[in-house]
């Protein structure tokens, strides 16, 4: 009897782990694709309604050229959770044809099913509404997306690179993926892109949850989008319709645990007309919206008009080779772009992860030019939402300002200038933004909870700043996933102006005040000399770096001094030190990063 029911048992699991692996291409030959669907708008399309009409007409006047990226467009910058909503909502409010939405996260918090509303009202009154989310990043309702995939026919949905058929998958069918294509279920869609009627598109690092709008109670990410108008939008629709037509991208009513919901009607006891109540949390949205000339004054006036841009995206499903072992189109493109730096390159990146490959881009990068200044702003571990990254980083700390010669910027969590970073900072008490800890990745990140429990910002925004004249905004992280396993998308722009409103706002993050300054530690010679040899010999050990100390250390610019960098005699003079984790409680997050940092190094193309 043991002996059978072993046998059944094993027959299911063979069964399921094959079931798990066969669904999603394996073995399917060379056709990536399935049927393209043309989303592309082929009539001249006008707003009655928006300011942006007028910049429409102007980018879309007649032939597209041959050169797209040569055509003037306009361009905004959105620099703030509020600036994001409000384009999000009034361009999804004068969509006439098609809206194309494609991000990496998607919660059921408050900003979740507000655009869901937002979406399903656009579909109801005749627009094409296409929705693709990576199954990871996906919350796990079932009612909330059998509702939305089968609220409208004009509205689909589709998971991008799914584990199994199912959003929630089973146990046995998480191992059977695991176990026999763990490399390309780790490859994750992280493209974050709104495209309306082939014309307007809105691109950057938010995804679809409180924290990326402002609108947390306590953590809230300081991220970047650019609102892009002209013929380059065009082939934003390619892109979207490569993925949207990948062999891996799965419909939601394909998805057999969503689908049993709508065969049954199940969900409708559960998505009801409360779920789009939200009280007076988008009033003051509403409000400005409501003002006839708001979108005129607030976003068209200050366009900037472009003549060269260019849109980097990785293709569906990434690098074909396992792991590793090679960039992609989008880091390819990145780092041509930064080769040709003359003076300065600042980049702007929650993470700071480098492995090899990128390492040998970035030296080569410097060989051409030794003067070369590097600056990079990133998030403190007070800041971090991501304990685990922050402590792959600290691993390398030593590496980065000791060899590679990067003057770093960490991000504190309440900086002095929060009020310019959150607009609303001050305009309501606390208890009224909601409050949702709860993670959809949970499992893989962590953030400090501050003592005070206080409104605070993590940096989310990934920019690139080339010698003030180059331009790039999108979702590339500087670490190993965006290199290599998650797909990711970005806009270079070519042009002084904006360049220097992008630059202009990223000094403000890492003004005095706002950041603490990476540097090396004073102290005794000998002492200081003999930490820096254990400290890089560690360094270089993927797991086992047990070394609870390290030379480099954070400083504060004293008041009335002038800044220098790191390696200026003056440094010690004009900078004081701040410790290692400062704002930090020992017990919580200093111990867990050391201990991170000493057994996690052989996970970092993960992280």
């Amino acid at each position: 009897m043991q002996k059978h029911l072993l046998k059944i048992f094993l027959t299911v699991l063979v069964a399921t782990f094959i079931s798990s692996c066969s669904f999603l291409g394996i073995g399917q030959g060379k056709n990536m694709f399935c049927a393209f669907e043309d989303l592309h708008v082929y009539e001249k399309i006008s707003y009655e309604n928006s300011a942006y009409s007028r910049l429409v007409d102007e980018t879309f006047n007649g032939q597209v050229p041959v050169m797209a990226g040569f055509a003037p467009h306009y361009v905004n910058l959105l620099n703030t959770g509020e600036d994001a909503f409000w384009a999000r909502v009034h361009l999804i409010r004068n969509a006439k044809k098609y809206i194309l939405l494609q991000t990496y996260i998607w919660d059921k918090d408050e900003t979740g099913r507000f655009f869901m509303k937002e979406l399903v009202a656009a579909a109801q009154r005749g627009v094409k509404v296409r929705v693709l989310i990576d199954a990871l990043g996906a919350n796990k309702d079932l009612d909330f997306w059998a509702y939305f995939a089968d609220v409208s026919p004009n509205l689909e949905v589709k998971f991008y690179n799914p584990h199994v058929k199912r959003i929630n998958p089973l146990a046995l069918q998480m191992a059977g993926q695991c176990a026999f294509r763990f490399d390309d279920m780790n490859k994750r869609m992280h493209n974050k892109t709104l495209i309306m009627d082939d014309q307007i598109a809105i691109m950057g690092g938010r995804n679809y949850q409180n924290d990326y709008f402002d609108l947390n109670r306590f953590r809230n990410f300081k991220d970047r989008d650019v609102l892009l108008v002209g013929p380059v939008v065009k082939q934003m629709t390619d892109s979207f319709t490569k993925y949207w037509a990948f062999q891996q991208s799965v419909s939601a009513k394909d998805m057999t645990d969503i689908d049993a919901l709508i065969k049954n009607k199940n969900y409708l006891s559960k998505i009801t007309d409360k779920t789009f109540e939200f009280g007076n949390l988008f009033k003051d949205f509403e409000d400005q919206l409501a003002a006839p000339q708001f979108i005129e004054q607030h976003f068209v006036q200050k366009a900037f008009r472009v003549e060269h841009v260019k849109l980097s995206v990785d293709l569906p499903g990434k690098n074909k080779l396992p792991g590793c072992a090679t960039g992609s189109r989008a880091t390819e493109e990145l780092l041509d772009i930064m080769g040709k730096a003359q003076k300065q390159i600042i980049f702007q990146t929650p993470y700071l992860i480098l492995d090899t490959y990128l390492v040998k881009g970035i030296r080569k990068i410097q060989k051409q030019n030794k003067g070369l200044d590097i600056l990079i702003s990133t998030n403190s571990l007070a800041a971090t939402d991501h304990i685990t990254a922050y402590a792959q980083s600290y691993k390398q700390k030593s590496f980065f300002v000791d060899a590679l010669h990067f003057r770093i910027f960490e991000l504190k969590p309440v900086p002095k200038d929060i009020s310019s970073m959150l607009p609303d900072y001050n305009q309501h008490p606390e208890e009224f933004f909601p409050s949702h800890k709860d993670s959809l990745l949970e499992w893989a990140v962590d953030s400090i909870t501050l003592p005070q429990n206080k409104r605070h910002v993590c940096l989310h925004a990934k920019s690139f700043v080339i010698d003030d004249k180059i331009a790039w905004v999108g979702s590339f992280n500087l670490d190993p996933r965006s290199a290599h396993l998650n797909t990711e998308a970005g806009l270079i722009v070519w042009d002084e102006a904006f360049t220097r409103a992008l630059k202009e706002n990223m000094d403000l993050d890492i003004a005095l005040g706002n950041s603490w300054v990476v540097g090396r530690k004073s102290g005794f010679p000998i002492i200081k000399q003999l930490n820096m040899i254990v400290d890089k010999v560690m360094t270089t050990l993927p797991i086992g770096d047990v070394w609870p100390f390290q030379h480099i250390a954070m400083f504060e610019l004293k008041d009335g001094a002038d800044p220098v960098p790191f390696y200026d005699k003056r440094f010690y003079q004009n900078y004081h030190e701040v410790g290692q984790f400062p704002e930090v409680p020992v017990t919580q997050g200093q111990v867990q990063v050391i201990l991170l940092k000493a057994f996690v190094g052989l996970a970092k193309p993960l992280i």
